[in-house]
């Protein structure tokens, strides 16, 4: 018995000349039974998207203007959102504690996730400073984020920006030399 699955994304797209354009893509995953279709869909699915991508990559020459903008207005909105999942999970190291080579592809992969600020207002290295677990990731965190001059140029990779979750603004290093103090204190 085959079985499939149908993604749909609908996207219109209006010109100051009246003109609309309605841009439709389908996905269909078909499987042989229920147990595979899971796995299509969990596993194949990114493959799929990226050969779709690819195809239409390779025919951006030949294609309709209005068909290829609106494309591109979808990979925006997906470059957005895949950038903010990484940034939330960037943030969630403390939980997660990828390995360091997992993170460092991550964030190459996705390097404005290191820009990602969460509901505190903070970067990922700032929230990286109030884990126990997660002070370890701080030196890739800044490596990058130098990389990509997170927090503007003159502020070593979002290293000497305020925190805005302290109260005296005060940035990474301060933090983490108060972080020093108050644990050498305890000893």
């Amino acid at each position: 018995e085959h079985r499939s699955i149908h993604f749909i994304h609908k996207k219109s797209i209006s010109y100051q000349d009246n003109r609309q354009f309605n841009l439709t893509i389908f996905l269909t995953v078909t499987s042989a039974t229920t147990t595979t279709i899971m796995a299509a869909t969990e596993d194949d699915i990114v493959d799929e998207f990226f050969k779709t991508i690819g195809t239409i990559q390779s025919m951006k020459n030949n294609l309709d203007n209005a068909y290829l903008d609106g494309i591109k207005e979808i990979l925006k909105e997906a470059k957005k959102k895949v950038s903010a999942h990484t940034g939330i999970y960037l943030h969630d190291n403390v939980k997660t504690k990828p390995d360091k080579d997992t993170l460092q592809k991550k964030i190459a992969a996705v390097p404005l996730s290191l820009s990602y600020t969460n509901d505190e207002g903070q970067l990922p290295i700032q929230s990286a400073v109030w884990g126990d677990h997660s002070v370890g990731y701080i030196p890739l965190l800044v490596k990058e984020g130098r990389k990509h001059q997170v927090g503007g140029h003159d502020n070593r990779g979002g290293f000497l920006v305020g925190d805005p979750h302290d109260s005296d603004r005060i940035n990474v290093l301060q933090l983490l030399a108060d972080l020093t103090s108050d644990s050498m204190s305890k000893h």
